[in-house]
């Protein structure tokens, strides 16, 4: 099922099999698209889908709390993330590679990495930011690789944003609730 618009944003599930375990939830994939572009990996064993559930009730629990200090561009936020959080260093300057990170802390620690989840719905390397500006939610959406593929950014309405989490969420709970 799809939520949003897949040529701007929006989330699609899908479901192979349906489990009793309220933490696991059901068999499927999980895939965010922004701009066209889908982050995860679209097989019906892809992941067990209560990650991605709690993960998105965990984002619209933390509604507006998912921010970042700094104004830079969606390339300089992923030189960040892969430098301080994976070692890679293509295209960082000596601003960002003196962080002794503090960028990565602010990252982490605001949630503002969406994708991967903890599962194997991203082993396609998809990564996805999701950073709250007030009355609009900046998505960024990349391959890591280096350098990073794929690399997409939108702003959408805040209140359009969290519509469309909370629709995916509930018919998704719905769905299990029936089907278990």
């Amino acid at each position: 099922m799809i939520f949003g618009n897949k040529e701007h944003f929006a989330v699609e599930s899908g479901v192979s099999k349906f489990l009793k375990s309220k933490n696991q939830m059901a068999v499927g994939f999980f895939n965010i698209y922004i701009n066209s572009f889908q982050y995860g990996v679209r097989k019906e064993d892809a992941s067990i889908l209560g990650n991605s559930y709690y993960e998105v009730k965990n984002r619209i629990k933390d509604t507006g709390k998912h921010v970042f200090s700094k104004l830079m561009s969606a390339a300089e936020i992923i030189h960040i993330f892969q430098y301080e959080n994976y070692g890679i260093e293509s295209g960082v300057d000596d601003l960002i590679s003196h962080q002794d990170g503090k960028l990565l802390d602010e990252i982490l620690n605001n949630k503002i990495v969406w994708a991967p989840d903890g599962d194997a719905a991203f082993d396609d390397g998809g990564h996805v930011f999701q950073i709250d500006e007030g009355k609009t939610v900046r998505i960024i959406g990349f391959i890591n690789d280096i350098p990073a593929k794929n690399t997409s950014e939108i702003r959408i309405e805040a209140v359009k944003f969290y519509k469309i989490l909370q629709d995916w969420s509930d018919f998704f709970y719905k769905d299990w609730d029936v089907n278990h």
